[in-house]
């Protein structure tokens, strides 16, 4: 989750969804970190809301200063799975309008993914 006052985003981040913030010239700012664990080969949520013990059910918090072109994207782990890293931050700061940028990730979602897929992508003006 992102909430977005005036030039300061607060990130709250708890799963396996992943939250990025790129800044043009910069690159990648931040990137939230996953809550899962391997337990006999598969891939398990250790940390979310939905939980009987309280002690998982807590985010982490960031909050990020925010600048002209920034772009912020929130997706699931269905797309980022579904590609490279440096694809996806390379997609993420094309160009182009966003509605285009996230028309290539579900292509490329479509093409070599194997898992639903949501993302929201945000340009700081």
């Amino acid at each position: 989750m992102v909430s977005i006052e005036n030039d300061v985003a607060t990130i709250a981040h708890i799963g396996d969804s992943r939250c990025y913030v790129q800044r043009p010239g910069d690159g990648l700012l931040y990137q939230t970190k996953d809550h899962i664990r391997l337990d006999f080969g598969w891939e398990i949520v250790a940390k979310c809301f939905f939980s009987y013990r309280p002690e998982v059910a807590v985010p982490d918090i960031r909050q990020i200063k925010l600048q002209t072109g920034d772009r912020v994207l929130l997706c699931s782990d269905g797309l980022y799975k579904s590609m490279a890293p440096d694809i996806l931050q390379a997609r993420m700061m094309d160009d182009k309008p966003l509605e285009e940028i996230l028309d290539v990730y579900d292509f490329l979602c479509k093409k070599q993914g194997d898992d639903n897929y949501t993302a929201i992508l945000i340009e700081c003006f």
